[in-house]
């Protein structure tokens, strides 16, 4: 028979709805114990509940129980796989489980089945978010706002993930927009801050942080933060107290360590500077910034080696930071490492191209190393015509050369194209010549110029010339000829790397000069009276040997031109220092402010150049010099100047020494 006493179907159901109901409230109300004991209850007598199996899962993910609550959302999912709640809690419980990607797949058919779903759109944002994948992550919330506008979290995240693609001012709309729904959230306060502080705005960041402090005033963050836009703003005092303040709530913030310590070097207290920064070191080893700032700090405190130590820690840790290649570069220039230091602003400025600092250093090192003369050399039609002239009429398919400062390699390429058996050039410079090296590996000329990076003294018969050069090309002559070394060179060169009948290219140089005059040339050498006042004591200040890079002045020649040394390269083989008296005649009246000196080359019996301050020409690095005698000496024909010319191997001088007549 049967049983009398079992409950009919809607009893039961009605008792499993109070039993759930019962449940519910528990587990609102945080009695997750007897919520829990409500669930199972249900679940004993009817096994295929999704509800009980549903929010029982939600209770064990409350516990972090992670893995047992997949497996409940996966029952009621084999139960009701339409469950669009199941798989949301699912994909969140695959999400706490690490497995964003199963996550993804989970609320993707929630959406499937709803594309309504707020959460669903919400949480897929979360896990975009966390896969760095953030216009996706920007779509999804987009989404969820459409459905719920006024969603506190979804706004928040939202905002986080248009700062994190750096699209700030988007960023700090949707943070104010946040705050209008919920205007005591600190976290929302201070990344509004922080996003202020990327566009410059010091002031405003300052006060939402100051606002963030007024909801969490020990929030450690928003402390340093502050700090740094009190720094940004030069209130470095404020902005150390601020630190202080940051360290007092969290004694072992790295960050704030650094930040102190870079404050202190700012108020020139660098030993203090050093001892904030090495406490944030013995807490961060790895933090890179920390390493760029003690480095600062060491340089500041003469203690060099030790400075490049620590920008170069800083580099290893962090290869793209940017500011520590500057500053490493900055060390290095200071040590006369120029080419080291060209190499650290040069990845400085391909990590940061907008940087003033390191476009201006890079300048200022690359002028000293590779100085402004070589691009108007490079570009001056009579020398390059010249040294073609004169190479076409010594190169032969027998001439093994050697030129002595590479420069771009053009001169080498000419011998090369003109048929040399050999060409080997060396360039002091190892930037310069690495460059030359490319330039002519990218004219096709690799196989027959080879490019040293040496100085010729140091080039080795049998290592970098397979024997002596029978021809010698050089043009390391400055505008006074000697000021690169050129006579010890050539010296050296004669000596052991030439065959005794070498030619040499030039074969002479010449320092030639005359005396000048002219209102032009005297207001651009030296002051006296402007505007009723006596300036001419600047004049004992004013360097009395400059060149003028200009082609539009008159220049007034007293005398005919004067040949003051000749310098034989090919006949002699050394060249001492000289001083010599010149009588010079007077050809032209005025008053002489001093002497115009040129350079006359003699590439070969046929060929010559040089740069008479008569010639315009729109590109040349050789300039005529002038050299400003101490006082003014009026001058007519019949008179004769005496002048003493001078070298010493390495430059030129003039003095002033009577007139007769």
């Amino acid at each position: 028979m049967p049983n009398q006493n079992r409950p009919k179907k809607n009893e039961v159901t009605l008792v499993v709805a109070e039993t759930l109901q019962k449940a519910m409230a528990c587990h609102q109300a945080g009695d997750l114990a007897n919520a829990e004991h409500g669930y199972r209850a249900i679940l004993s007598t009817q096994p295929d509940s999704v509800d009980a199996l549903h929010y029982l899962g939600l209770l064990e993910a409350q516990r972090e129980r992670y893995v047992e609550a997949l497996s409940l959302f996966d029952q009621a999912l084999d139960i009701k796989p339409q469950s669009v709640d199941a798989l949301v809690n699912r994909g969140n419980v695959l999400s706490a489980l690490g497995r964003p990607r199963d996550a993804l797949a989970s609320y993707e058919r929630a959406l499937a089945l709803d594309r309504d779903s707020a959460m669903a759109h919400f949480n897929r944002g979360n896990i975009f978010r966390e896969l760095n994948c953030y216009e996706e992550a920007l779509a999804s919330y987009d989404m969820a706002l459409a459905i719920m506008p006024e969603n506190v979290a979804v706004l928040f995240n939202r905002s986080d993930v248009l700062q994190r693609l750096m699209r700030y001012e988007e960023a700090l709309a949707s943070y104010d927009r946040c705050l209008i729904f919920a205007p005591e959230i600190p976290g929302a306060m201070y990344n509004r801050g922080v996003i202020l502080q990327q566009l410059g705005k010091h002031e405003q960041a300052l006060a939402s942080y100051d606002k963030a402090l007024e909801l969490e005033p020990n929030d450690a963050d928003a402390l340093n933060n502050r700090g740094n836009a009190l720094f940004d703003l030069h209130r470095f005092d404020q902005a150390l107290a601020s630190y202080e303040r940051a360290l007092a709530v969290k004694p072992d913030f790295a960050e704030a360590l650094n930040n102190r310590g870079n404050t202190l070097r700012e108020l020139n207290r660098p030993e203090e500077a050093l001892a904030s920064c090495n406490q944030a070191l013995a807490i961060k080893p790895g933090f890179a910034e920390a390493h760029n700032n003690l480095g600062n700090v060491l340089q500041n405190l003469g203690r060099l080696d030790e400075a490049i130590a620590s920008f170069r820690r800083a580099l290893a840790l962090e290869p793209a930071f940017a500011e520590a290649h500057n500053n490493l570069g900055n060390v290095l220039r200071n040590q006369g490492r120029l080419a080291e230091a060209v190499a650290s602003y040069r990845r400085a400025v391909e990590l940061m191209p907008t940087s003033v600092d390191a476009n201006i250093n890079l300048s200022v090192a690359l002028h000293h190393l590779v100085p402004p003369w070589h691009v108007p050399m490079m570009n001056d039609t009579r020398r390059n015509e010249a040294y073609v002239e004169a190479l076409a009429a010594a190169v032969t398919e027998e001439t093994t050369v050697l030129e002595i400062g590479t420069g771009s390699g053009l001169l080498a390429m000419i011998a090369a194209r003109l048929g040399a058996r050999q060409v080997v050039t060396c360039e002091a410079v190892s930037l310069i010549a690495a460059t030359a090296r490319d330039i002519v590996a990218a004219n096709g000329w690799e196989s027959s110029v080879s490019v040293i990076s040496k100085m010729s003294k140091d080039v080795v018969i049998g290592v970098d010339l397979h024997q002596r050069a029978n021809l010698l090309v050089s043009e390391i002559l400055s505008s006074e000829l000697l000021g690169e070394g050129v006579l010890a060179s050539i010296e050296d060169a004669k000596r052991r790397l030439l065959e005794p009948n070498a030619k040499i290219i030039p074969a002479t140089g010449s320092v030639v000069f005359v005396l000048l005059g002219g209102e032009a040339i005297k207001k651009n050498m030296m002051v006296d009276e402007v505007l009723g006042f006596n300036l001419s004591g600047f004049n004992a200040i004013a360097s009395r040997k400059r060149y003028i890079h200009r082609h539009d002045l008159d220049i007034g020649l007293l005398t005919d031109t004067t040949e003051a040394f000749v310098f034989d390269f090919v006949r002699r083989d050394y060249f001492p220092a000289e001083r010599k008296t010149l009588r010079i005649p007077i050809t032209v009246s005025g008053c002489c402010y001093g002497v115009a000196q040129w350079i006359r080359l003699r590439l070969d019996d046929n060929v010559t150049f040089e740069n008479h301050p008569s010639t315009k020409t729109p590109a040349s690095s050789w300039q005529t010099c002038f050299y400003r005698f101490p006082t003014p000496i009026h001058v007519h024909p019949g008179q004769t100047a005496i002048v003493c010319a001078a070298h010493n191997r390495s430059a030129v001088w003039f003095f002033w020494e009577g007139l007769e007549g």
